[in-house]
């Protein structure tokens, strides 16, 4: 079977409630060229969203760096939920199904804003930076999936009854 490597406007992260819930979930990883926020969704396929900053430059930079971040994710996105699998296999996670691993929504914002895009640096660091943020992902979801402890009871003072014959 052949990949799909359209990109519509589904898998787009646009609404700022989406942006906002990606970045509450504080799973991200910066290897220096980008830095990746991952959060789950339910839908089944992965998102991207992008927040390039007026720091990278003038808008024909800022729009280089969303066309090659863009490519790189339609590109590379039929990998995503294998990179995330074979994640979660190395994890140990048996309740990670290939739904649940490419329903991941992720913001990408570049770093290395010095230089000129490169765009087989860029493929390179984005499947890198999934990878290590979803396996971030995961590790949070161990944690939080994790029973906590019973809180110890702490048994509560009794009232000193009074005694007969004492005067009140």
């Amino acid at each position: 079977m052949t990949p799909n490597y359209s990109f519509p406007k589904s898998q787009h992260v646009r609404r700022q409630l989406d942006f906002t819930r990606i970045y509450s979930v504080k799973t991200a990883y910066n290897n220096g060229v980008l830095l990746v926020y991952a959060a789950r969704n339910d839908l089944g396929y992965p998102r991207l969203g992008l927040s390039v900053s007026k720091k990278v430059g003038k808008a024909h930079a800022r729009n280089r760096w969303k066309r090659i971040i863009r490519e790189a994710f339609r590109l590379q996105q039929s990998e995503f939920a294998g990179i995330v699998l074979k994640t979660a296999q190395n994890e140990n996670r048996t309740d990670i199904t290939p739904e649940i691993a490419a329903g991941i929504d992720f913001i990408v914002i570049p770093k290395k804003i010095d230089v000129e895009p490169n765009f087989k640096e860029v493929c390179k660091s984005l499947k890198y930076c999934v990878k290590r943020a979803s396996e971030k992902l995961f590790q949070l979801r161990m944690k939080n999936d994790a029973p906590q402890p019973a809180a110890p009871s702490v048994p509560t003072p009794e009232e000193p009854q009074p005694t007969e014959g004492t005067p009140s």
